[in-house]
C-alpha cells in the first residue's frame, strides 16, 4: 500500500528530502504571539511493487500556503485545540532546508495544554473548503478530522498548488506555561518537529508500448499494433489480418469524494483517525462509503453515441507529445524507463473488506482503437466485420467460406443462429443484433466517419498479487501520491464494446504493463 503507514514491504528512504519554509519575523519580541516552527517533507512511500521512487515535476511539489492544526486526544478521538494559517512563497529547489514558522490563534488554548501532549496535523496548499472549516467563526472545528472532499476535487491537483496532508500523526509534548511564553518571536520559535505529508492526488502516466524496430522507431506506427491470423500457429508479419491504432483513452469511475486526511484499516472497516497509523500487512486504504463517481463505466460503448460523449477522452498521440516524465532515475530493476508522459490526475479510490469489488466502482480506463484493414482483408464499403473466437471475418461471405471448409463446427452452428435468408432478395442478413451477439459474434459496423472502432477496458492495479484466480489486498485500488505508469505492450485480438463483468478478466483482450511508483519530494525551500 503506497503512501500510508500500511507496512506493505516498506521501501522508505532513510533520508527523505525536505520541503521547508521560513517566516520573515515581522513581530519580533511580541508578548501577544507564540511562535512555533515546523518542518515538512514528502516522504518516500510504501508499495509491495518496488519500482522505485520518482521526484516529480516542480509544479507538483511547490507549497504556497500551510494550515497547521493542533489537537488533543482522548482514546481514539481527537479534539481541535488551535490552528495557524500562513502563506508561503517557494524558493528554488536545492537550498539548505529551513523551518517554517507559524503563529497559532487562540493562544489561551495552547497555554491550557502546557506540559501535555498535542497532535499536529498539516495541510499544504489547503483548499478553500478545508480552510473554511477551521477559520469560519462558529464552525464545529472537530469536523476537520472527519472532513471529506466532495466539492471541487480537481483543485487539489492545480499546478503549484497540489493539496498535501499528513501521512502520520505527529505527537509533541509541550513545555511548561512559562517556557511557552518565551517563544514570542520568529527567531525564537518552539520547534514542533517534522510532519510527513503526501499529495492527495493520483497521477497516471502513459507510454507508447507498440512494437518497435531495431532503431526504436514504431514498427507499424505510433500506438499501432498488429492482429495476426488466429489460425496460424506461428504467425509472421505476412499473417497480419488487421492493425489497431490506439487513438484515445478515457478515465472511468473516478471518485467525486475522498477523505482529506488519509485513512487505513487492518480489517477493511472504516476506522477512526488512528487508522492513519495502521501498520498491518493486510491493511486497506479506506475511502468514503457513500461513493459517487465521475465518468461512470458504460454498459456498452460505440463511437459517437451518448455513452461515448459522456466520457472525457484524451488523444494518445497528444499525450506522447505532451509533458514528458523527465525523472528517469526510478526503478533499478526497470530496464525501459524512458518514453512516459503525464496523462492526467485523479482522486484516490479504494475498496475495503466490506465492499465487493465491482467494475462499476473500480477506477480504470477505456482505450479506443481504430481498426485498420490492409489489402485483401479490407471489407467492402459499409460491410460489417465479425469476430468469432479470435478470427476476424470481413463480411458474411468470409464466414461462409470457412464454413465450407468445416461445415460441422462451432462456427457453422453459430452462423445458423445468427443469420437468415432475406426473402425479398435471397441475401443472407443478420436475424438481429441481439441474435448475432447471443451466437458469439462481435459485430463491427463502420461509424459515421466510415471508420471501424473497438474498445479495450482496463481496471487499475495497485498491488498485483500475481494470481489471476484471486483478488489480493488493494490489488485494484487507486491510492493517493502514487504514479500509475501505463503502457499497452501488446494486443492479442480485437477489442469489443462491453467490459467484462469481473475486473480480473481485463487481460482477456490485451496485455498491459503497469508500473506502480510512489512519488518522493524534490527539495523545496519556501520563504514568506
Amino acid at each position: 500500500m503506497a503512501a500510508l503507514s500500511l507496512g506493505l514491504a516498506a521501501c522508505t528512504s532513510e533520508n527523505p528530502e525536505m520541503a521547508t519554509v521560513m517566516d520573515s519575523g515581522t513581530n519580533e519580541g511580541s508578548n501577544d504571539a507564540i511562535y512555533s516552527s515546523i518542518r515538512f517533507h514528502l516522504p518516500a512511500s510504501r508499495s509491495i511493487v518496488k519500482e522505485g521512487e520518482e521526484v516529480g515535476q516542480d509544479y507538483e511539489n511547490k507549497v504556497g500556503s500551510i494550515l497547521v492544526v493542533l489537537a488533543t486526544k482522548e482514546g481514539d478521538n481527537y479534539s481541535y485545540l488551535t490552528y495557524a494559517l500562513s502563506d508561503a512563497s517557494v524558493s528554488a529547489p536545492g537550498n539548505d532546508a529551513t523551518r517554517h514558522t507559524v503563529v497559532f490563534q487562540e493562544k489561551e488554548n495552547l497555554i491550557s495544554q502546557a506540559g501535555k501532549s498535542v497532535y499536529v496535523f498539516a495541510y499544504c496548499n489547503p483548499t478553500e473548503a478545508i480552510r473554511s472549516v477551521i477559520t469560519t467563526p462558529g464552525n464545529d472545528k472537530n469536523t476537520f478530522f472527519d472532513a471529506i472532499c466532495n466539492g471541487d476535487y480537481e483543485s487539489t491537483w492545480s499546478a503549484n498548488g497540489f493539496l498535501m496532508t499528513n501521512v502520520q500523526v505527529l505527537e509533541k509534548t509541550l513545555p511548561g506555561e512559562e517556557e511557552i511564553k518565551t517563544y514570542n518571536s520568529a527567531s525564537n520559535a518552539l520547534d514542533l518537529g517534522t510532519v510527513d505529508v503526501i499529495r492527495s492526488a493520483v497521477r497516471f502516466d502513459y507510454k507508447d508500448g507498440s512494437p518497435k524496430q531495431a532503431d526504436k522507431t514504431p514498427k507499424f506506427g505510433i500506438n499501432t499494433y498488429a492482429i495476426y491470423d488466429a489460425q496460424v500457429i506461428n504467425p509472421t508479419d505476412d499473417d497480419v489480418v488487421a492493425k489497431v491504432h490506439m487513438t484515445n483513452v478515457a478515465l472511468v469511475n473516478m471518485r467525486n469524494e475522498f477523505y482529506y486526511l488519509p485513512r487505513t484499516s487492518d480489517k477493511g472497516l472504516c476506522p477512526g483517525l488512528t487508522g492513519m497509523e495502521t501498520t498491518a500487512i493486510d491493511s486497506y486504504v479506506v475511502t468514503p462509503a457513500d461513493a459517487t463517481y465521475a465518468y461512470g463505466l458504460p454498459a456498452a460503448i460505440y463511437h459517437g453515441d451518448e455513452a461515448y460523449k459522456s466520457l472525457d477522452w484524451t488523444s494518445l498521440d497528444a499525450i506522447v507529445s505532451g509533458t514528458a516524465d523527465i525523472d528517469e532515475g526510478w526503478g533499478e530493476n526497470i530496464a525501459d524507463k524512458e518514453g512516459y508522459y503525464i496523462w492526467r490526475y485523479a482522486t484516490e479510490n479504494s475498496t475495503n473488506g466490506s465492499t465487493e469489488l465491482s467494475i462499476n466502482s473500480t477506477t480504470g480506463a477505456i482505450f479506443e482503437a481504430e481498426i485498420i484493414f490492409d489489402g485483401a482483408n479490407t471489407p467492402e464499403n459499409g460491410a460489417t466485420v465479425y469476430l468469432f473466437g479470435n478470427t476476424i471475418y470481413t463480411g458474411i461471405a468470409a464466414i461462409q467460406e470457412d464454413i465450407k471448409k468445416a461445415p460441422i463446427s462451432n462456427l457453422a452452428t453459430a452462423y445458423s443462429k445468427a443469420f437468415t435468408i432475406n426473402e425479398s432478395d435471397n441475401s443472407v442478413v443478420p436475424i438481429s443484433d441481439e441474435a448475432v451477439e447471443a451466437a458469439g459474434f462481435t459485430a463491427y459496423k463502420p461509424s459515421t466517419d466510415g471508420k471501424y472502432y473497438c474498445y479495450y477496458f482496463y481496471f487499475n492495479r495497485h498491488n498485483d498479487d500475481e494470481n489471476p484466480t484471486t483478488t489480493g489486498v488493494m490489488e485494484f485500488a487507486t491510492v493517493r501520491n502514487n504514479v500509475y505508469k501505463l503502457s499497452v505492450t501488446g494486443v492479442k485480438k480485437l477489442g469489443g464494446f462491453k467490459p467484462d463483468e469481473k475486473v480480473e478478466d481485463w487481460d482477456a483482450y490485451f496485455s498491459l504493463n503497469v508500473a506502480v511508483k510512489p512519488w518522493v519530494v524534490r527539495v523545496n525551500n519556501i520563504e514568506f
